[in-house]
């Protein structure tokens, strides 16, 4: 009986050891994990960080380009009008001129 009762003991210290052992490879692998998934989480942060200053950049670039389209069109209408002004004042002065041409013919034949 002293011989079984030493190689269970032997077995348990044996098995006591390899649990130890496993713990141990358990520990380190939750830790390499832990610095896997911070690693992980910073590059998320940095991408994240990166793409939000890139939206920003895009952001201001599109007001910009709106407020250069916004004056092109303020000059375009501009231009518009004063061109319609030169066609109205072009048209009259037209009219003006057959008006006064029609006069002068009428005078001649009485």
């Amino acid at each position: 009986m002293s011989t079984e009762l030493q190689q269970l003991t032997t077995k348990g210290a044996v098995l006591e050891e390899r649990m130890e052992t496993r713990q141990a490879e358990y520990k380190t692998d939750i830790a390499m994990l832990a610095a896997d998934v911070a690693k992980r989480d910073a590059e998320a942060a940095k991408r994240d960080a990166d793409a939000a200053a890139d939206t920003a950049r895009r952001h201001a670039d599109y007001k910009s380009e709106i407020g250069r389209l916004a004056e092109d069109v303020a000059k375009r209408d501009a231009e518009g009008a004063k061109r319609e002004t030169r066609l109205v004042i072009t048209v009259a002065g037209m009219l003006a001129l057959a008006v006064a041409i029609l006069g002068t013919l009428i005078s001649f034949q009485n």
